[in-house]
């Protein structure tokens, strides 16, 4: 529903002030069931080409984080023995990197290819819940 409305201001007697704006309002009524069906940050279409690149890039930064991660953390284990405080540190900012990797670059990369959110609300849930943890 659409709902064309004229404003006056008070501007100056000059030819640089509109005397007379017209706005254009758009009244969006939710869903009777409580949801929003428009699922667009905006109504321009897709740039496949920089999509493409964008989850190139988000691969890219996947297989660099799970493989040097995981040969970090081999590493460590075949030390054997407990290491210094600084091999505690990067056991644990090694882990911390794995687990941005997982919950936050592999979401976003699924979500990026196939445009839409696949999982129910309980995954949705849970994913988000892991990115703010």
């Amino acid at each position: 529903m659409s709902k064309l409305v004229k404003n006056k201001f008070l501007m100056p007697n000059s030819s640089n002030f509109p005397s007379d704006v017209n706005l254009h309002l758009t009244l969006v009524s939710p869903d009777p069931a409580g949801s929003d069906s428009r699922n667009l940050t905006s109504g321009q279409p897709r740039d496949e080409s920089l999509a493409r690149l964008e989850v190139l890039v988000q691969i890219i930064i996947l297989v660099l984080a799970l493989v040097g991660n995981s040969c970090v953390l081999t590493a460590l284990a075949r030390r054997g023995k407990a290491g210094s405080r600084m091999h505690m540190f990067i056991f644990h900012l090694s882990i911390a990197d794995l687990l941005v990797a997982i919950f936050n670059i592999l979401p976003q990369l699924i979500w990026d290819i196939t445009e839409t959110f696949e999982g129910g609300d309980l995954l949705c849930r849970f994913v988000k819940f892991m990115q703010v943890l």
